[in-house]
C-alpha cells in the first residue's frame, strides 16, 4: 500500500519524538511543507540546480543522462499543442519547465534562445530562423517562435505537481487523526473537524502526493530538516519501517 500524507506525518512526529497532541507540527504548517517540498523535489530531480563547476559545464544529474532520474519525473511529463498567433502562444496553466518543442516539417527541434541571441539570429544573413530550423524564446507566460508564420508546435513539458492536502479531525483526547483521501467520518462526542465542525459527517479533502514511496520519504526527510529535526535519511526510513510494521 502506498504511503499516505498521514503516514508521512506519523514518521515525522516519531523522528521528532513527539505525539500528535500539543500541535508540535500544526496541520497548516504541515500542509504548507507538503506543497513546498513537492515542488522543491521536482526541481531537484529535474536537476534545476547549481552543481556545475570549473570544467564541468553539464550537471552531474542532467535529465536524460539517468533512467533512474527520468523514471521519477514520468508522472509530471506532458504533451501540449502550442497554437501561435503572430508567433506568440500562451503556455499551459500547469507549465513548470520544458523538455522540447517540435514543429512538424522542421529538420530539428525548436532552438530555445535568450533574448539577445534571438536578436542576433534575426539580423543574421546566415543563421536567420526558417521553418526548417526555427528558434524561440520564453517571454512571461508565453512562448514566441520565429519565423512567426509557424502556426503550431508540440510542447513536451513538465507540469507543476498537484497541491497535496492533509485533512484531519481531532478526537476527544486531542489527537490529530488523518482522513484518507475520499473518506467520510461521523464525528463523535467532543471531536472536532479540521474546519471546526463539532457534529455530523465530515468528508475528507485530503489529496495524496503523486510521488512514488521512495520520493515521499525524500519529502519527509526534507520536512524534518525544515522543522529542525536532525536526522539522517536512512534513519528516517528505518523509523518508517518500524511504524508500518507495527500497524
Amino acid at each position: 500500500m502506498a504511503l499516505t500524507n498521514g503516514d508521512i506525518y506519523k514518521f515525522i512526529l516519531f523522528a521528532a519524538n513527539k505525539s500528535s497532541i500539543g500541535g508540535y507540527i500544526r496541520p497548516t504548517d504541515y500542509n504548507n511543507q507538503l506543497k513546498i517540498n513537492s515542488s522543491v523535489l521536482l526541481r531537484v530531480v529535474l536537476v534545476i540546480t547549481n552543481d556545475w563547476g570549473l570544467g564541468q559545464p553539464i550537471s552531474q544529474k542532467q535529465k536524460g543522462y539517468s533512467t533512474l532520474l527520468d523514471d521519477k519525473t514520468k508522472p509530471f511529463k506532458k504533451r501540449a499543442t502550442l497554437s501561435f498567433s503572430g508567433g506568440v502562444s500562451a503556455l499551459p496553466s500547469d507549465y513548470y519547465t520544458y523538455d522540447s518543442i517540435r514543429v512538424d516539417g522542421a529538420l530539428e527541434g525548436v532552438e530555445v534562445l535568450f533574448g539577445g541571441e534571438v536578436a542576433r539570429r534575426l539580423s543574421s544573413y546566415i543563421d536567420v530562423p526558417d521553418t526548417e530550423y526555427p528558434v524561440g524564446e520564453f517571454v512571461g507566460d508565453t512562448f514566441e517562435i520565429y519565423p512567426s508564420t509557424i502556426l503550431s508546435a508540440k510542447l513536451i513539458y513538465y507540469r507543476n505537481p498537484i497541491t497535496p492536502v492533509f485533512d484531519y479531525y481531532i478526537d476527544a483526547n486531542g489527537v490529530i487523526n488523518y482522513l484518507d483521501e475520499g473518506a467520510t467520518y461521523i464525528l463523535q462526542t467532543d471531536e472536532v473537524g479540521s474546519a471546526g465542525q463539532t457534529s455530523g459527517t465530515v468528508t475528507s479533502s485530503s489529496v495524496e502526493m503523486e510521488w512514488r514511496d521512495q520520493e515521499k520519504m525524500d519529502i519527509a526527510w526534507m520536512i524534518c530538516r525544515n522543522f529542525g529535526i536532525n536526522i539522517q535519511r536512512q534513519d528516517l526510513t528505518t523509523y518508517a519501517l518500524q511504524i508500518k510494521g507495527s500497524e
